[in-house]
């Protein structure tokens, strides 16, 4: 069953960057995982996913939000499933890149990983729809709005890559 995760919209008392001194937070807001937070992980749109749940039975997902981040964030670094899995856990940069103040709520079990996969690729084989390139499309029109950029021009000397 599908349910939408709105959890890191609503900050916490007890969330561990309180606890930095003045240094290490101005280290933690320079660092990749706020820009991540920001501008990709906040424009996932977790409805786009609903088709690969049960509408009404079955439990309820583990967030969609936070495996498709974790997918991107797997290429970014270029992390084998087992690395992704262990700092998704233990380092608090890769939490605070997904809107997480306390890991204790989304632990899980690296098969959950494996299952979404599944899940993707046996929707894509029957509606033909990727949803990844959504996701991409969305963050891409959404930070070409925000920057204000005209792609109606190309520059000459730009490198065209497939």
């Amino acid at each position: 069953m599908f349910i939408e995760n709105l959890h890191h919209l609503q900050g916490s008392l007890f969330d561990p960057e309180k606890n930095l001194n003045n240094t290490l937070q101005v280290v933690l807001k320079n660092n990749w995982s706020k820009t991540f937070y920001e501008k990709i992980f906040r424009n996932i749109n977790e409805r786009d996913f609903r088709g690969l749940y049960h509408p009404v039975f079955g439990r309820a997902n583990f967030p969609v939000n936070i495996l498709v981040a974790l997918e991107i964030i797997k290429e970014m670094f270029s992390l084998s499933d087992k690395q992704l899995y262990e700092n998704y856990h233990f380092n608090y940069l890769y939490q605070k890149a997904l809107g997480i103040d306390n890991i204790n709520c989304y632990s899980f079990a690296i098969r959950t990983l494996y299952y979404f996969r599944e899940r993707y690729c046996e929707y894509e084989k029957q509606t033909g729809i990727n949803l990844f390139d959504q996701v991409f499309q969305d963050g891409r029109d959404k930070i070409i709005e925000e920057l204000g950029l005209d792609t109606s021009t190309q520059r000459i000397d730009s490198v065209m890559m497939s």
